[in-house]
């Protein structure tokens, strides 16, 4: 067997935030058209600047441009010395916003393969080294057990790359996001759902790639919010899956439920419930392949089993490019 068969590629490590980015940074080489999406010029900004969009025209002042003399609007002016030249809107490199519930606890332990949450942040943190290498600002929008939380506003560079990984692993970051909906007087507040992460990305981003990272299986009520965070933005579903959700493992004795464990039974009866939770587990994906499909933006799937997840990657992206 070739030795590139059994490499296997790396993923984040919260307990080692420094080293695993440069394992991640060494083993998987950057390709700027891995994300080939939004691009400088897409958009134009209300500002003057270098740019393709027309703005407007002023008198000519020394130092301009000859090239954007306006030869029409010249031609109309009283005094022959008097040159016209065309103004640009600005324009403006979209940032990329990764926006991920992956550090909840749920998906932090995943015996015998990648966890969801090292994965998933793998694929984020690697799509904003990507982005800044083609000079895009990244942030990351995250949830927790206890908030939703900015963990970074948009910046550049390894430092802010290193500094947001912190800030995620360790939980800061402004959570005054949705005062009304998310912080509440309560003691206890209620774990983050993946709807309402999407409800305040929807609010907050805008004229921005977007990397959702997820394995969207957190509620059934996140579909109407992708749709409305894709009006605005450039979004990229990356689904992160395991075996456990379309199969019970081999060795499981019980399955946990919101209502709680059941055990699973000996003989036939047992077979029939692993039967049961695979044919729900199908229903399930059904449900999420449909939830995506109708924001029309781009689905990616990544399995925790994939060691060459990052080559899966790509080809996804150019698959549906």
């Amino acid at each position: 067997m070739p030795y590139e068969a059994l490499t296997i590629d790396p993923v984040f490590d919260p307990e080692h935030i420094s080293e695993s980015l440069m394992a991640m940074r060494t083993a998987l080489p950057l390709q700027r058209s891995d994300l080939d999406g939004l691009l400088p010029g897409d958009y134009a900004s209300r500002r003057k600047g270098q740019g393709l969009e027309f703005y407007g025209v002023r008198e000519y002042t020394e130092g301009d441009d000859l090239r954007r003399i306006n030869q029409s609007a010249t031609a109309r002016q009283s005094d022959e010395d008097v040159r016209m030249v065309n103004e640009l809107r600005q324009d403006v490199a979209p940032p990329l916003w990764v926006v991920t519930d992956l550090m909840q606890d749920r998906h932090s332990v995943n015996p015998g393969h990648y966890s969801e949450q090292g994965l998933g942040l793998a694929v984020g943190f690697r799509a904003m080294s990507i982005a800044h290498a083609r000079k895009r600002p990244s942030g990351m929008l995250a949830a927790d057990e206890e908030a939703i939380r900015l963990t970074a506003r948009p910046g550049l560079g390894r430092p802010h790359l290193v500094a947001t990984a912190q800030r995620v692993v360790n939980k800061l970051g402004e959570t005054n996001l949705d005062r009304t909906q998310f912080l509440t007087e309560a003691p206890v507040l209620e774990r983050p759902r993946l709807s309402g992460l999407l409800t305040v990305a929807a609010k907050h981003l805008v004229r921005a790639q977007v990397l959702v990272a997820t394995d969207w299986r957190d509620d059934d009520d996140w579909a109407e919010p992708l749709q409305r965070l894709a009006r605005r933005n450039d979004v990229i579903a990356v689904e992160v899956t395991n075996p456990g959700d379309y199969a019970l493992p081999t060795h499981a004795t019980r399955i946990v439920t919101e209502a709680g464990p059941i055990a699973l039974k000996r003989g036939r009866g047992g077979q029939k419930q692993r039967e049961a939770y695979a044919q729900t587990a199908l229903q399930e994906q059904a449900r999420i392949d449909a939830g995506i499909a109708s924001a029309r933006v781009r689905h990616i799937k990544l399995s925790t089993t994939d060691g060459q997840w990052s080559k899966s990657f790509r080809d996804q992206l150019a698959r549906r490019r």
